[in-house]
């Protein structure tokens, strides 16, 4: 299988001829000539792709921010566990103090109560 490259390149001419005489025409319609219409033209192609690259980094942004903000509100909720559990260690050796304490005060009097009786 053998490429004609003639008819490639008359094709390659026809075509490129046909894109610059788009590009005249598009610049004539702002009053200038062909160079004004290849920019316009490139503008009108390479403008929504940086447009959609400022957004999308935008987004990156934002999500880096909430992921942020997430995480800070992991280590407070966990600092608060870890209080609430510190507090609720605290009471249960109070209670366990109290109720030593109490049985304590219980066994005196049983003990008292029986000495005075005998």
């Amino acid at each position: 299988m053998r490429l004609d490259t003639k008819a490639i390149n008359k094709f390659a001419d026809i075509k490129g001829n046909q894109v610059m005489d788009a590009m005249e025409a598009i610049g004539c319609i702002f009053g200038r000539g062909k160079n004004t219409g290849i920019i316009i033209s490139l503008s009108v192609a390479v403008f929504p792709i940086i447009g959609f690259a400022i957004w999308e980094e935008a987004q990156k942004g934002e999500q880096k921010e909430k992921d942020r903000l997430y995480q800070e509100a992991i280590l407070r909720q966990d600092g608060e566990i870890k209080a609430l559990k510190t507090r609720a260690d605290i009471c249960n050796e109070r209670q366990t103090y109290y109720k030593e304490m109490l049985d304590a005060l219980l066994n005196s009097r049983r003990e008292n109560g029986s000495d005075g009786q005998v």
